[in-house]
Formats: structure tokens, C-alpha cells, sequence
């Protein structure tokens, strides 16, 4: 599956790393994936000349990272065109437990077939939501922090796995903001046999994923 615009092709991905990311990876080293890493790991995934500049002139402030690095965060791009989870899991099927079909590739779950990444910085935490705070989110939440969906989750961990090959979340489980036709979404898992994905129902004690805007 493609992902790329028209102007660039996988065989002309500059290798060098622009200036204005020289702030970002001084703050979290290789907790920063750039674009064109993404590009040089991801079979498909290409981002035009547009795009390329719109992350430089993006890249979140020194507070932002700042606070990601004393939280665990991962700054990364999502993908050129909007990914469903299914369309992540076709970029490499091997990442995922399901490897073709499984239960959330059913029509009726919209979470995999219909919901859609964004554009622009992904910043997602490392591990999961300490569980004091999980507790009580929506009384202590930040208006900039979030649950990540599951596409996001998904592609977070299979572009850090790409970039980097190493498995986030490999013995843990976080519920996401997606919701099945039977449940709150929850993944993890991240072990050779890929990343599982299932559902829960309201009552169960599970911790969650969370996020913030750049």
C-alpha cells in the first residue's frame, strides 16, 4: 500500500536532518523520530516537499519538549494521507497479531475501517497513564492532554518499532479512546507475534494510553 503524494519517491529521501530539528532531538534524542526517518523505515510512506516544511515550521516549543522529555514522550509524524487501523496494519502485517481478517476488521467496528490519523506531530507517552492519575482524569486532565485512539496508538508503535525495532508496550495493555460495538478499545502486547488488539467492557480496571497536543 502507498502512502506517498506525487513529487517524492523512496528512492530520492534526503538522509540529512533539517536544522530546525536540532532542538527537539537535543531534548529527547531518539524519542524524536523525524519524517524523513519515517520515509527511510516505512515501505510506502512518503511525505512531498510541502509537508517536509509544514514539520519544520511545526515542531512543537521548548516547553513542549521540554515537558516531553520529563514525561516519556515520543514526538513523531503521522502518516502523509490519513491511515485507517486497518491501512497501518497493511503497511506491515507482521507488527500485528491479526495478520489479515480478525474481529475489528469487521465493517460494523468503525474504530478500524472508518476513523482516521491526523496531520501534522504525533506526541504520545512511552508507557502508560500513571494509574492515581487514570483515576481521576477527568477531574485532573490538562485541556491539552488526551486518550489516544487506537489508529494512533497503533501507529506510534509500529513506526517506533520500524525506526528503531524496539517493541513499546510489549508486556502492557492500555485502553484507547476507541470504541468497539462491544467496548472500550485496549492493545499492547507488543511481542513478536504483534501488537493485540481487544475490547473491554465499562467495569474493567485497565490503565490508559495518553497524549497531548504539540
Amino acid at each position: 500500500m502507498s502512502t506517498h503524494g506525487n513529487r517524492k519517491t523512496p528512492e530520492n529521501v534526503s538522509v540529512e536532518t533539517p536544522g530546525g530539528y536540532k532542538l527537539a532531538s537535543t531534548f529527547l534524542g531518539r524519542d524524536f523520530v523525524t519524517p524523513e526517518e519515517v520515509m527511510r523505515a516505512r515501505r510506502g510512506v512518503v511525505y512531498t516537499d510541502e509537508q517536509l516544511a509544514h514539520f519544520v515550521e511545526t515542531i512543537p516549543t521548548e516547553d513542549v519538549l521540554r515537558w516531553c522529555q520529563e514525561n516519556n514522550f515520543v514526538l513523531m509524524p503521522l502518516p502523509p494521507l490519513p491511515l485507517s487501523l486497518l491501512e497501518v496494519r497493511g503497511l506491515n502485517l507482521s507488527l500485528f497479531f491479526s495478520k489479515i481478517g480478525g474481529w475489528y476488521a469487521d465493517h460494523a467496528e468503525k474504530f478500524s475501517t472508518v476513523t482516521k490519523t491526523g496531520s501534522g506531530w504525533l506526541l504520545v507517552g512511552k508507557q502508560q497513564l500513571p494509574k492515581p492519575v487514570t483515576n481521576m482524569w477527568d477531574e485532573v486532565r490538562p485541556t491539552w492532554a488526551y486518550v489516544p485512539s487506537a489508529v494512533e496508538m497503533c501507529w506510534m508503535l509500529t513506526t517506533f518499532y520500524e525506526v528503531y525495532g524496539i517493541r513499546l508496550y510489549g508486556s502492557t495493555y492500555v485502553r484507547t479512546s476507541s470504541v468497539a460495538t462491544h467496548g472500550k478499545v485496549r492493545l499492547g502486547g507488543f511481542q513478536p507475534q504483534g501488537i493485540g488488539i481487544h475490547f473491554t467492557n465499562e467495569s474493567f480496571d485497565m490503565p490508559f494510553a495518553w497524549a497531548r497536543t504539540p
